[in-house]
This record gives C-alpha cells, sequence and structure tokens, in this order.
C-alpha cells in the first residue's frame, strides 16, 4: 500500500513540475511551522505527568499545498530522560513513541495554458472530512444556544489536510481527489470521492443553482452522497454483561441526499438518510431544519425522525428516535446598542439500546440573552435538561462580558451546574470561571486560563485547573505557531 502511495504522489507531481518550469512567476507563496506541548498533572502523583508533544509544517505554494506532522503519543514525564538516552544509544524508544503524518493537495484549474472547466483537487495522506459526511456519522439536531443560527451544513463532502495541532495519529492515510467547477455560475455538478482501505470509502455529488437576488428564492442547492463505512461491536466477554446487541464489524453502506432552499425571508434544508442494518433491514431517518426571518425577529425549526435500531455511519446507535426543536428569538435596537433574547426547547423521544428496550423522554430548554454595546458586550444564560427514565433535572447557568477591538478581545464568563437536581438534592456542583484574552498585534496571539471546582453529595470536593497560551508569528513568508497548554486536577 505504501509504495502505492507514493507512485501516486509522484505520478501527481509531475504536472507541476512542468507549470512551475513553464511559469515565471513565484512558486512559492508560504509556510507554516506548528509546535505543541500539553501537560496533564495529577496533584496526588505529580511523577505521573503525562505529556503530548507535536511538530508540524504546512507549506504552500502555486497549486500545492503539504502538511507533515510528528505527534507523540502520551508518555510519563519521567520517562523523557530514559527516551532521550535510549535514543541516542539506538534503543528507538524516541520512535516508539512517535507517529508520522502528512498529505498533499495539487490544484489542477490550469494546464498547458487552457484553462479546465473544472478544478481539480488531489488529496493523499492524513485526512479531514467534513459536511455530509460528518452528518452521515451524527445525524441527530444539536442542542446550543438560543441566540445562535442553526448550522445548515452543506451537501458536500469537504476534504482538507489535517494540521500538526489536531493531528490524529490514529488515522491511517487515504486517497481524495474533488471536481468544482471554475465559474459560480457553471451547469456542471461538484464531485468528490474519498477512500481509505481500512475504514470507509465514498462519493459525493452536488449541485447549486442560482437566481435573480430580487426572487424570493435565491438558490438551491441538492446533493447525494453514498459509502461504505466499517464498524462493528464485539460480544462481551461474559453472557451477564451483554447488554447491546454485538455484530460482526465488517463495511456498511450508507447514504443521504439533501436539499436546500435559501431565500430572501428564510433558510431551509432536507436530509434524507438510509444506512445498512446488520440485523436485517436498512433504517431510513429523516431531518429537516429551516430558519425563517420576518424584521428582527426570526424563528427557527428543526425535526428528526429514525427508526427504532438505527446505526450510523460511525457504528453509534444514538438513543432519539424523534426530536423537535423550536427557536424563536428578537432583537431590540436601544440608541444604537441591541438587546437580544432568546428560548430553545427540544423535545425528544428516546429508546434504550440496551437489548431490552425502554422508551423514555427527554425536555431541554434554553434562555439566553446578550446586551451590545460599543465593543463591548454583557451576555447570559440558564439552560434546563429533564429526563423522565430517572426523574432527575440537571441545570446550568453563566453569565460573562467580552470586550473585543482591534487590537485587544477578552471574555470573562462564570458558569454553575447542578446534576441530577430534584429541588431539595442533587449528585453534584460545578463552579467554572474562565479568561480568555486575544491579541492582533503581537506575537502573544491567544491567553487563556480556567479553573473550576465539582462539590459531590458525599461532600468530596474535586478541582481542576487549565490553561494555555499561543504564540503567531509572520517572518517574510514563514508564519510560526506555537502552543502550551496544561491541566491540573486534584482534591481540596
Amino acid at each position: 500500500m505504501k509504495q502505492v502511495f507514493f507512485i501516486f504522489i509522484i505520478i501527481l507531481c509531475l504536472p507541476q513540475a512542468y507549470i512551475l518550469a513553464e511559469n515565471s512567476k513565484p512558486f512559492f507563496r508560504r509556510a507554516e511551522l506548528y509546535a505543541s506541548i500539553k501537560s496533564q498533572i495529577k496533584e496526588d502523583a505529580v511523577d505521573e505527568t503525562l505529556l503530548t508533544s507535536s511538530l508540524g509544517v504546512g507549506l504552500y505554494a502555486k497549486n500545492i499545498e503539504a502538511s507533515f506532522a510528528l505527534v507523540s503519543d502520551k508518555y510519563y514525564a519521567f520517562e523523557l530522560p530514559s527516551i532521550i538516552e535510549g535514543s541516542i544509544c539506538g534503543k528507538e524508544n524516541l520512535l516508539d513513541k512517535l507517529s508520522f503524518g502528512g498529505g498533499l493537495n495539487f490544484n489542477f484549474n490550469k494546464i498547458l495554458d487552457y484553462k479546465l472547466p473544472y478544478k481539480v483537487d488531489f488529496y493523499a495522506g492524513n485526512l479531514y472530512y467534513a459536511d455530509s459526511i460528518s452528518l452521515l456519522k451524527n445525524p441527530l439536531l444539536r442542542q446550543g444556544s438560543a441566540l445562535s443560527k442553526q448550522s445548515f451544513l452543506p451537501p458536500r463532502a469537504s476534504v482538507a489536510l489535517q494540521r500538526s495541532f489536531s493531528f490524529n495519529s490514529n488515522k491511517s492515510n487515504g486517497l481524495a481527489f474533488s471536481l468544482s467547477s471554475a465559474k459560480k455560475y457553471s451547469y456542471l455538478p461538484s464531485f468528490t470521492f474519498g477512500c481509505n482501505a481500512d475504514n470507509f470509502l465514498f462519493t459525493n455529488v452536488y449541485k447549486t443553482f442560482y437566481f435573480s437576488p430580487l426572487s424570493m428564492v435565491n438558490s438551491i442547492t441538492t446533493g447525494i452522497t453514498c459509502g461504505a463505512f466499517k464498524h462493528g461491536r464485539e460480544p462481551a466477554k461474559t453472557t451477564w454483561k451483554q447488554t447491546i446487541r454485538p455484530y460482526k464489524e465488517d463495511f456498511y453502506s450508507a447514504g443521504m441526499l439533501s436539499l436546500g432552499v435559501n431565500g430572501r425571508l428564510f433558510r431551509e434544508k432536507i436530509d434524507l438518510f438510509l444506512y445498512q442494518n446488520p440485523f436485517g433491514l436498512s433504517s431510513l431517518c429523516f431531518r429537516e431544519m429551516g430558519d425563517f426571518y420576518l424584521g428582527d425577529f426570526s424563528l427557527g425549526l428543526g425535526l428528526f425522525c429514525a427508526d427504532c435500531d438505527f446505526i450510523t455511519a460511525k457504528g453509534t446507535r444514538p438513543q432519539p428516535r424523534i426530536q423537535a426543536s423550536i427557536n424563536p428569538q428578537y432583537q431590540i435596537k436601544l440608541r444604537g446598542n441591541t438587546l437580544s433574547l432568546g428560548i430553545f426547547c427540544m423535545e425528544e423521544w428516546r429508546i434504550t439500546r440496551n437489548i431490552e428496550h425502554v422508551e423514555y423522554t427527554t425536555t431541554f430548554i434554553r434562555g439566553d440573552t446578550a446586551f451590545s454595546f460599543g465593543h463591548g458586550k454583557i451576555f447570559s444564560y440558564v439552560s434546563c435538561f429533564y429526563n423522565d427514565l430517572s426523574e432527575k433535572t440537571d441545570i446550568k447557568g453563566s453569565s460573562g462580558f467580552s470586550f473585543n477591538n482591534r487590537s485587544v478581545r477578552s471574555t470573562t464568563k462564570f458558569s454553575i451546574g447542578f446534576t441530577d437536581f430534584d429541588g431539595a438534592d442533587y449528585k453534584k456542583v460545578n463552579l467554572n470561571i474562565n479568561e480568555n484574552l486575544g491579541f492582533s498585534k503581537c506575537a502573544l496571539s491567544t491567553l487563556y486560563a480556567s479553573g473550576g471546582i465539582c462539590i459531590t453529595k458525599d461532600g468530596r470536593i474535586e478541582k481542576k485547573l487549565s490553561g494555555g497560551i499561543n504564540f503567531s508569528s509572520l517572518i517574510n513568508n514563514v508564519k510560526l505557531n506555537a502552543k502550551i497548554s496544561f491541566i491540573v486536577t486534584g482534591n481540596l
């Protein structure tokens, strides 16, 4: 497989070499260097501090993008001297702790002075997949802020190279290519194909039709995505622990058909999912989202319906069979300032994924308010989640302040949460404070810190501190990025 991979890369490099020789314009655009280290410290066991580090580089040239990363597995701090000593002595201890990865992206839109009707992108290596692939793995509606708009993911399968900060060493390398129209208003559809021999393969076709800006409907987008994804569940070692039905690990097909409409006063998107079920017939899922606007008032609606025992492309078995959500929002203008009000409600009809199904419902309600003035904003929210199976309620609340101008941005937030609250008793209480500072005109780009305590029912108090610093600097055409972060846990 590795030999085929490198041969594929060499073949893709040949046209680019020819273009470089024929074109006198600068070939190299910019480079990005990444470095990060993260430590996890337990106060009662400092010697067992865990470290994770990464080092990567991104290269950007004309029609070519490359990304390479070197990521370490988690290792104990006291192991570092022996790892270095072992690597010097040739024991390869260092290599045992490292994972290599990278990728290349080639873009062809002009070959031999002939402009193609399509923009062609080739990807190879450790890749990131989003949009319709993410929906196939998790088609459920999301709970979120009452003041944010619904996320209408386009019906395309987006592919991108992983960066060192987000590089996943557990993923094997894959190949992908996409064909997208070189012109926005072209009649040609767009195609995407991707494969990973160990996990999945998929294909996607989508097209956007544009209309006059003066019409009620501005655009209509339709797309179809289908593929085969590998997943399975091993049986439990003992029969009495067997609560979820096992099935053989294999490739199972999944697909979705999408239709989206954007208008001057509304947005609408409908998704239809079809999953192969290892226990029998295929499973169907339906997902609808809509936003409607009338002046300063907006209304968001969502609906999700699924068969009882459907399994996603990721191999998970979500409990919700039906989800229904409503999200009204309203803005009040006050002499150049804005007061935003919103409430989000979601009702879910769930079924446990045990061998013996149990039906129950959950209710989620969240109210948000925000007041924006000049460069600042004050915000707060209260949320409540009720489960009628356990007859318990989770309550959370938060308030904070943010400031943003050309050079400095700051966000301070306080939050409190009660778990399994029933009016007189609770399982635990969480108290947290977060601070985030950002700077746009210096190498220190972000400074963040958070601290919190958890008080359990039996009186035990746990604390957690975390923080980090991000550095970013541009020198000529080279961008340097560094990240240092830590997590400290312990008991009071």
